[in-house]
C-alpha cells in the first residue's frame, strides 16, 4: 500500500491531501517515515502539504468510537459529502465478468480484470467534469436553504455557548490533535453492559442470602433481559411485516406469519410471569380498551 501510494502521487501538485483507506486509522502510524525510506521526492513529504486521513464511511461503523470522530468524512473540512467508496464501486460492474474469469486459468483471468479495470478508470476520468458539474450545480442551488437552516438552529443556542463551541472546533478542524469537540463525553452504558450489572447484582444478591425470585424459572434478571430480547424481536418482525404486500409469495408471508405466532406464544409466557413481580400489570391490560382486532405481536 506504502508503495501504491507513491506512485500514485509521483507527478501531484496538490497541497491537501484526502487519503481515504479502510484501514486509515492503523495504516497512517509512521506512514511519512516508510514513504521517506520508498521516495524522498515524495509530494507527501514537502513542508507545506497538509494530510487528512479517512476511513470510509461504510467500513467506518466498524471500527472503535475514537476512529469514527477522528476519520469521518462527515467531520473533516473539504471532504463535503464524499465517502471514500469509490473504489469499491468497480466490482458492482465487473461481477458480470465473474461467469467469464472463472473459466480461465490465473494468467488470463489477471490480464481481463485489468483490462476491464482499465477501461473503467478511463471512463470515470473522462467523465469527471460532468460529475464534478453536476455535484457543484447541486451544491450551488442548495447552499443557501442549508446556511438559512444552520442559522436558525444557531439563533436557539446562546451565543457564549455558541461562541465557545465554535472556537473549540476551529481549533480541532486546524489541528487534528486538539481536542476534538464531536468525541462524546457522557458514555452511555450499552445493552450488554446493563445486562452484565443485573447479572452481576444477582449473583451477589444470591450469594448474601437474598433470593427475590418468585418463579425457580424466571429470575427479576432474566425478566427485564427476556423483555430487551423482545423488544428486538418486535422490530424485526414489524419491518418484516412492512415488507409484504399484495404480491409477496407464499414463503414470505408464511415466515413472517411463524415468527409472528412463536413471538405471539412467547408474549404470552412472559406476560405470565409479569404478573408475579408486577401485578398491577394484570389491571393495566384489563383497562385498555378491547380491540376488534387482535393487536399484532410487535404492538403489545
Amino acid at each position: 500500500m506504502d508503495y501504491i501510494t507513491v506512485l500514485s502521487l509521483q507527478l501531484c501538485l496538490l497541497k491537501l491531501f484526502l487519503i481515504s483507506y479502510d484501514i486509515a486509522c492503523q495504516w497512517f502510524i509512521h506512514l511519512l517515515e516508510r514513504i521517506a525510506q520508498i521516495d524522498p521526492s515524495c509530494p507527501l513529504l514537502q513542508p507545506d502539504v497538509e494530510i487528512r486521513f479517512l476511513v470510509p464511511k461504510f467500513h467506518l461503523p466498524a471500527h472503535i468510537p475514537a476512529c469514527r470522530n477522528r476519520f469521518a468524512f462527515m467531520l473533516t473540512p473539504g471532504a463535503g459529502l464524499g465517502d471514500g467508496e469509490a473504489p469499491e464501486r468497480g466490482w458492482g460492474e465487473l461481477n458480470p465478468l465473474a461467469t467469464s474469469t472463472r473459466e480461465m486459468g490465473p494468467g488470463t483471468r489477471r490480464d481481463t480484470l485489468d483490462y476491464h479495470f482499465g477501461d473503467y478508470n478511463w471512463r470515470k476520468i473522462i467523465r469527471l467534469g460532468d460529475s464534478l458539474l453536476k455535484k457543484m450545480i447541486t451544491a450551488t442551488s442548495d447552499v443557501a436553504e442549508h446556511v438559512i437552516a444552520h442559522q436558525e438552529l444557531e439563533a436557539t443556542i446562546e451565543r457564549e455557548q455558541l461562541h465557545s463551541w465554535t472556537e473549540v472546533m476551529t481549533a480541532w478542524e486546524l489541528d487534528p490533535t486538539n481536542p476534538n469537540p464531536y468525541e462524546v463525553a457522557v458514555k452511555t452504558p450499552t445493552q450488554a453492559a446493563v445486562r452484565r450489572q443485573l447479572a452481576e447484582e444477582e449473583e451477589k444478591a444470591l450469594a448474601a442470602g437474598v433470593d427475590v425470585s418468585y418463579s425457580d424459572e424466571v429470575s427479576p434478571c432474566l425478566l427485564i433481559t427476556m423483555g430487551i430480547d423482545f423488544e428486538g424481536e418486535q422490530r424485526s418482525l414489524k419491518t418484516l411485516t412492512k415488507l409484504l404486500w399484495e404480491h409477496s409469495q407464499d414463503r414470505q408471508i408464511t415466515r413472517v406469519k411463524l415468527q409472528s405466532n412463536v413471538l405471539t406464544r412467547k408474549l404470552k409466557e412472559w406476560f405470565s410471569h409479569l404478573q408475579l413481580y408486577v401485578p398491577t400489570s394484570v389491571l393495566l391490560q384489563k383497562r385498555e380498551p378491547q380491540k376488534k382486532e387482535i393487536p399484532k405481536p410487535f404492538e403489545v
